[in-house]
């Protein structure tokens, strides 16, 4: 049995998180990057994910687009973009839960975390 623990220690030592065509090596980002918070999911990850590798569209920079952060894009635990996250501490922020609850939701495109968050406070069907 020591065996076989000390063969998975040694394989999760060499495993490279691969995301987006980013490879991030476990050791170094778990333990040497300061933590940050991810709302949607509520735990703590090293960093968040850059937007497709870390290219952004010409057109972005072109035009210089105010809100998104290419660089910190996605959650590498719940997957979720920065425009979630932003909105659901827009959601907490100004208080809408007591707004939502028993009332009627329309919600395009609902986003994963989002649609949790509108459900637990019971709108009318």
């Amino acid at each position: 049995m020591k065996t076989v623990k000390r063969i998975i220690r040694a394989i999760l030592r060499r495993v490279h998180f691969v995301s987006l065509n980013v490879w991030i090596p476990i050791r170094r980002t778990w333990t040497k990057e300061p933590k940050r918070f991810c709302i949607a999911c509520g735990r703590n990850v090293p960093r968040f994910l850059p937007y497709r590798g870390g290219t952004t569209p010409g057109f972005i920079d072109a035009v210089a687009v105010v809100g998104s952060d290419v660089q910190n894009f996605s959650c590498p635990r719940c997957w979720s973009h920065d425009r979630e996250r932003h909105l659901l501490l827009f959601f907490e922020a100004f208080e809408l839960r007591p707004k939502v609850t028993h009332k009627r939701v329309l919600h395009f495109a609902p986003e994963h975390s989002i649609r949790k968050l509108v459900e637990s406070c019971g709108p009318s069907e």
